[in-house]
């Protein structure tokens, strides 16, 4: 099992769950130690969870990029380390407030499968040398890693909890499918090109075409496409966001069998030559119960951000 497996189990992740607001809640005073990264509604988050969920990431991060690539710009004006520290706060404070949620509702983790997920984890530790070397030097315990394990299966089960509550209509679902046409009707097109860098040469080409000469037979001999030159200039189906966007648009107006005129890019001079065109529509029986489920996430996504601006959040403003 590869580690990016294993983050599934536990959470060691640089998105922020749910994809929550970087807005901490609402913050109140309350007597915060050097120990603690933050209170949630009376609870402390300690540094050490802080600094062990920090050592996974980094960890994670320098196996898959190398030594040193947290200390990048992330392109924002801080260094990657600076943002992830800043996600895994917010993170932590977002897990507590859930962890909370499912205390009330009783929602707890079965040794079970605790021990399971905790045997799958130990078993690819051993099997990796460094892995297993770079825990020891951040000092993440095994302890930890069954605690993370604990809580990332208790908010799953909230979060199946309270989706299984969620009430959502047949007409909210298809207000969605007639709101986003876009996810559920598909086009693509089939189209050859002959690119071609000189603009008075194109034009020449395009009125031979016009007069009958064979478009494939142009395109291996002129197209300066090394990818499609020797296939006739056929570019195969594809859909919208695969090409520029000037040969997208030229391509995507074009009736079956219409040629171009020669069309400007960056790369040249494209005169396209459309095939064929697939367009299917998915309809709404089809996707009602997918759609269903995709709201009833949103709505917990929802619930998640209302709990968070309500939870009594105070902050370590040294980390």
């Amino acid at each position: 099992m590869k580690f990016l497996k294993l983050k599934k189990i536990f959470a060691i992740c640089i998105v922020v769950l749910l994809s929550t607001s970087m807005v901490i809640g609402c913050a109140k005073t309350e007597e915060i130690t050097e120990n603690d990264v933050a209170i949630v509604n009376g609870a402390r988050i300690s540094l050490d969870d802080f600094n062990n969920n920090l050592a996974l990431v980094v960890i994670d991060y320098e196996k898959e990029f190398g030594e040193n690539v947290l200390e990048k710009d992330d392109g924002t004006g801080k260094t990657l380390l600076e943002s992830v520290k800043e996600q895994i706060l917010d993170k932590l404070v977002m897990d507590e407030i859930l962890l909370q949620e499912a205390a009330k509702n009783e929602i707890t983790a079965s040794d079970e499968k605790i021990e399971e997920a905790f045997t799958a984890f130990s078993e690819f530790k051993e099997n990796d040398e460094q892995f297993k070397k770079s825990l020891d030097e951040h000092g993440v315990s095994d302890e930890f890693i069954k605690k993370q394990i604990e809580q990332d299966y208790i908010m799953e089960q909230y979060m199946m909890f309270f989706i299984e509550k969620a009430t959502v209509t047949e007409e909210e679902a298809r207000k969605f499918y007639d709101d986003n046409p876009e996810y559920f009707n598909t086009e693509e097109v089939k189209a050859s090109h002959i690119l071609i860098n000189d603009e008075e040469l194109a034009n020449e080409i395009r009125a031979r075409i016009e007069k009958g000469e064979d478009f494939k037979e142009l395109a291996m001999q002129y197209s300066e496409d090394p990818g499609s030159k020797e296939l006739g200039g056929d570019l195969g189906f594809f859909g919208r966001g695969r090409m520029i966007p000037e040969f997208e648009e030229a391509a995507f107006a074009l009736e079956i069998g219409e040629v171009s005129e020669p069309i400007s890019s960056m790369f040249g001079y494209h005169i396209i030559l459309l095939e064929d065109r697939i367009a299917e529509i998915v309809e709404f029986d089809e996707v009602k119960e997918s759609i269903l489920a995709h709201l009833k996430r949103l709505s917990f996504q929802s619930h998640t951000e209302e709990l968070k601006i309500n939870a009594e959040i105070t902050l370590n403003e040294s980390i």
